[in-house]
């Protein structure tokens, strides 16, 4: 699983980030990135579907908000379990972290995957709501 989150969270290998890259896939963080980017939109789509299913939000301004809200929630505990986990890995080894923007890349990175997952829970959940059936199209 580590090696799909990997290609996935590296762009199929364009944006590869040298030892960054390497301490997240030798650390198996990918996996722990991947699985939380997919769960997390899982939840986010079926609360928009089923749970929060109200006329006022059953269009694509609603829709596209929740989105880019959800994108944001991906893209803080991206950086915030990257972050944490290599943090822990440096202070074990007793070695300095030389990392700052890379978490960032890494964010924005699943912040576009958080948008593409979420439409296509979106065309997959959309089936059985009752309110926002038709949304967005």
């Amino acid at each position: 699983m580590n090696d799909f989150f990997a290609e996935l969270e590296e762009v199929f290998g364009y944006v590869y980030l040298d030892a960054f890259s390497d301490d997240l896939y030798e650390n198996n963080i990918y996996t722990n990135l991947g699985l939380t980017l997919f769960s997390v939109n899982l939840i986010w789509m079926f609360t928009y579907y089923y749970i929060i299913n109200h006329p006022r939000f059953s269009n694509l301004k609603g829709w596209l908000i929740w989105v880019i809200l959800g994108g944001g929630l991906n893209f803080i505990l991206t950086y915030s379990i990257s972050f944490n986990a290599l943090s822990e890995i440096y202070f074990n080894n007793q070695k300095d972290m030389i990392f700052s923007s890379e978490f960032s890349v890494l964010s924005s990175i699943n912040f576009i995957w958080s948008m593409i997952i979420c439409f296509l829970f979106s065309i997959i959940l959309k089936l059985k709501s009752s309110n926002a059936s038709q949304t967005p199209f």
